[in-house]
């Protein structure tokens, strides 16, 4: 399968042609939402009381989390999954390593959405408790349940479905702005 950006939405990549929001010039590059990451590790310093509370129900509260992702570097948001009504961040921590991050850890730079990006919202059963989940992520992470778990793991398909997907939207505004 390979990612057309002109595929209609019926199943495609991208959605039906939508207007654009004026582009931020402020990074001097043409892409989409981007963040700075503010910290590494969900330390107390980081944290509010319902970020404590969020994040303590997901990662149990006694686990200390720590991306490699690095204070003061600027990441393109490749999706959103909001876990418990908290966002995480999909970024590239570097070449095909793909992440999820918490947002409390970055501070946005860059709000545009890509146009690749699908929503998706459902309720999961977790034990004897009903859970939300919502996805602002490209199609075929919503289509395929085992695609995000793949790419995790290195595999060569989602690693160039993913690369091929995230050319896409690494230059998906540059026209806008070179006007």
């Amino acid at each position: 399968m390979a990612i057309n950006p002109d595929t209609p939405p019926s199943g495609g990549w991208l959605s039906a042609a939508a207007p654009r929001p004026a582009p931020d010039t402020t990074l001097g590059v043409a892409s989409l939402m981007k963040v700075i990451c503010t910290g590494n590790a969900l330390s107390d310093l980081l944290l509010t009381p319902i970020h404590r509370t969020i994040l303590g129900l997901h990662f149990g509260p006694h686990t200390a989390p720590v991306w490699r992702a690095e204070p003061g570097q600027t990441y393109t948001v490749y999706g959103i999954h909001f876990v418990r009504g908290f966002p995480f961040y999909f970024i590239e921590l570097e070449r095909n390593h793909w992440t999820r991050v918490p947002s409390v850890c970055f501070e946005i730079v860059d709000s545009r959405p890509s146009r690749l990006w699908r929503f998706d919202s459902f309720v999961y059963t977790h034990g004897r408790e009903q859970r939300l989940s919502t996805r602002l992520v490209i199609a075929i992470m919503l289509e395929e349940p085992m695609f995000l778990q793949n790419l995790v793991d290195c595999r060569p398909r989602e690693i160039a479905l993913m690369r091929e997907a995230a050319t896409i939207m690494d230059t998906e505004f540059a026209a806008s702005e070179e006007t």
